[in-house]
């Protein structure tokens, strides 16, 4: 058991650096190219995207584990119950980008 948590925290721990490593590179490979104004836009709503993202995705996969471990049946329908929830955050979220990009004038042609 130990072994296989272990393994777990190390496919994790892989994971998050490969996620936040290919992250960091892309912002700075696109922030060359868009010079500094529309590059410092470009990041600051990526990282507002990002601040959204985890807001939406707060305490969800931590409860769904936990309740998961408790079911003795019907498995299937909290894991579709949470696959629809994180699919309408994400919906939700996306539209409410969408708006403050477009309400605050951010140019999507440069």
């Amino acid at each position: 058991m130990i072994k296989e948590i272990f393994s777990d925290g190390i496919f994790s721990l892989f994971n998050k650096i490969c996620y936040f490593g290919f992250k960091t590179l892309a912002i700075i490979l696109v922030t060359r190219s868009l010079g500094e104004q529309v590059g410092g836009d470009f990041i600051f709503l990526v990282g507002l995207l990002e601040v959204l993202r985890v807001v939406t995705d707060f305490g969800v996969d931590i409860f769904s584990i936990k309740k998961y471990n408790e079911l003795s049946g019907n498995k299937l329908s909290l894991l579709n119950l949470v696959l629809n929830q994180k699919i309408i955050s994400g919906l939700i979220v996306g539209v409410i980008f969408l708006f403050y990009c477009f309400f605050n004038g951010y140019d999507y042609r440069t």
